[in-house]
């Protein structure tokens, strides 16, 4: 996509922040509020597609909660729709991942445990996000961890993936997502416990790529156990792990607000201990 004029509806782009293969993202001014925002642009060649993003991104912007980005405006220019989203001072949880200096364990599970209040927020109201990932997820200068692109992603009811049509970040996508069956709440949840597993052990669950034969083990294969990579680890962190991590949907975690509290337990007897370890 070529870089937009200085305007995009009412909003005056500053500066490229991302490139993707579905858009662009801009620092954009808001003159009207006196603010700056994430502006995401998308071309969209097809008609019923343009008509189906529009509508879901009006819908994820019925969301207001503290651990997702907020989205202020949705609209279309010259061809090119848009959103004008939350602007986020901070880092991504990828770049926090590959830190020289870790996190304290607790801290890491706080991370999780408010993505998983978020997801559960958003599941409410039928909204699944479907590419959860470490480059997904924003941590403020204050740290609050915040999903980003809900808008970009459909409703619950609606999402079933074409034949052959791979969307997302590979390494991190359900295995019903990847053999084309229905996704609700419940890949979300996997595609957290990925995240969470990456963020404990420094490494990604299923790693690899498409010619190494990624999707095959993310749908047959278990990950190296956490506990043996992190000695010391918690029994119960490994289990919750384990279990947001179930290949078929029915034995896994059925919503987030589940997982939210046993991580919540974990990280409460965590800091009761006198030196919490990091990893």
């Amino acid at each position: 996509m070529a870089v937009p004029s200085k305007r995009i509806g009412r909003y005056e782009v500053i500066e490229p922040l991302a490139q993707g293969g579905t858009g662009s993202v801009y620092l954009a001014r808001d003159p009207r509020l006196d603010r700056l925002v994430a502006l995401k642009l998308f071309s969209i060649d097809d008609h019923v597609l343009r008509v189906r993003h529009a509508r879901e991104a009006r819908s994820a912007a019925q969301l207001h909660h503290p651990n997702i980005e907020t989205t202020f405006d949705v609209g279309e220019e010259k061809g090119v729709q848009f959103i004008a989203a939350e602007y986020i001072r901070g880092e991504s949880l990828e770049e926090i991942i590959h830190r020289t200096q870790p996190l304290p364990l607790p801290r890491k599970i706080q991370i999780v445990e408010e993505l998983s209040a978020g997801l559960e927020y958003a599941h409410k109201f039928g909204m699944v996000h479907r590419n959860i990932n470490p480059s997904n997820i924003m941590v403020t200068s204050d740290g609050v961890p915040k999903i980003l692109d809900f808008g970009t992603f459909r409703p619950a009811e609606t999402q079933r993936i074409q034949d052959g049509m791979i969307l997302g970040a590979v390494n991190y996508l359900s295995p019903e997502q990847l053999k084309g069956g229905f996704v609700d709440g419940r890949s979300d949840v996997f595609a957290l416990g990925t995240v969470l597993y990456e963020l404990v052990t420094g490494r990604k669950a299923f790693p690899g790529n498409l010619s190494t034969g990624v999707l095959e083990h993310i749908i047959a294969d278990e990950p190296k156990s956490a506990a043996f990579l992190v000695p010391g680890l918690p029994v119960e962190l490994e289990r919750i792990i384990g279990n947001s991590l179930k290949k078929d949907p029915s034995q896994r975690y059925q919503d987030a607000g589940i997982m939210r509290r046993d991580l919540s337990r974990v990280r409460l007897m965590l800091e009761e201990e006198p030196n919490p370890k990091a990893c």
